[in-house]
Formats: structure tokens, C-alpha cells, sequence
């Protein structure tokens, strides 16, 4: 299978897009089967979805760390990991340090 280039894709559907051409005669045209013109409407017509990095970074930060009162047998996030802000009830006490994202 041929990797075609970004331009070539974006001539493609624009040429569809301007309503002149069926999708047999921009296939044509083009030189391309039908069936990928349609797969490249398609993906042109759905939302684009969120890499794999952005959807943890999302994630991450959703996520408040925890402070332990000192005591002996405290724990804190570096033992129970950060916690999904989702499952904080209530209100907070106060904001320790806020940092730049």
C-alpha cells in the first residue's frame, strides 16, 4: 500500500467537497479507488480524537496528592499515590503550594 502525502488528501476531499465531482470522478482524477476517497471523507467528518500523551495528561491531571498528619503511622501520596479528584468528597482544607502547569 502507497502512503499518500497530506496535500494530495487535502486536494482530494476539497475536490469532492466543491460539489462539481461524484466521488467515481475525483477517484478518477486523482487516480485512486473509491473506496479510499470515502474512508478519507470519513475521518475528515468525525472528531478528531485526543492522542494517547493528552488523554494521560488529562488523567493526571484530575489527580490531588495527599498529605499525612506526621504521626506515626500516617500515610501519605508517596505511599498511597496520587487520588482521582472524582473521589474527594466534601471540601478542602487548604491549598498547600500551587505549582505552574
Amino acid at each position: 500500500m502507497q502512503a499518500y502525502s497530506v496535500d494530495l488528501r487535502q486536494r482530494v476531499v476539497a475536490g469532492y467537497e466543491k460539489g462539481f465531482e461524484t466521488i467515481l470522478e475525483v477517484a478518477e482524477r486523482f487516480q485512486l479507488s473509491d473506496s479510499f476517497i470515502q474512508k478519507l471523507l470519513r475521518r475528515k467528518r468525525q472528531p478528531a480524537k485526543a492522542s494517547v500523551a493528552q488523554e494521560k495528561n488529562e488523567k493526571e491531571r484530575a489527580r490531588a496528592a495527599q498529605m499525612g498528619d506526621n504521626r506515626d503511622n500516617s500515610s501519605d501520596s508517596r505511599y498511597w499515590r496520587t487520588l482521582d479528584k472524582e473521589l474527594i468528597k466534601g471540601k478542602y482544607y487548604m491549598t498547600y503550594a500551587k505549582f505552574k502547569e
